[in-house]
């Protein structure tokens, strides 16, 4: 991917897989992750439309978490990622405990916190208008 997007004028100032998800994003849109292969899954910001842009990969191997609150969306590799924003309650899921006691594993997009869902392997989404906000911290979300 990278020498076809070098190909198409592209030029890397690393060797980064990451800059190369970026380029393919800006060059591609959100079909750049049907040409991906591996384990991926990030977030992004279409700057025209300003809409968020999420992904994960087909075999759902990199977990990406999600939760909303009112317009917020809140997203992470893993579940203490959501856990710095205090809107995101820490509440234990008894639907996702039994899973996971059930299967060893939380089966769907069930997580073993209620606030929160799993982004299924092999899918995108984009959507609502991004509005960046500073939290107490000073971190953007």
């Amino acid at each position: 991917m990278r020498r076809e997007l070098e190909a198409l004028g592209h030029r890397f100032r690393s060797r980064a897989d990451t800059e190369t998800v970026l380029e393919a994003f800006l060059e591609w849109d959100t079909g750049c992750f049907a040409r991906l292969r591996g384990m991926f899954r990030g977030g992004a910001v279409d700057r025209v439309e300003q809409a968020p842009v999420l992904a994960r990969d087909r075999m759902g191997i990199k977990p990406l978490y999600l939760a909303n609150r009112g317009d917020d969306l809140y997203f992470g590799s893993e579940l203490k990622a959501l856990f710095v924003h205090r809107e995101i309650e820490r509440r234990l899921s008894l639907a996702g405990l039994d899973s996971y006691l059930s299967l060893n594993y939380c089966a769907g997009a069930a997580t073993l916190v209620e606030a929160s869902r799993s982004w299924l392997q092999g899918t995108g989404w984009s959507g609502a208008t991004v509005r960046f906000a500073r939290n107490r911290t000073g971190d953007c979300r």
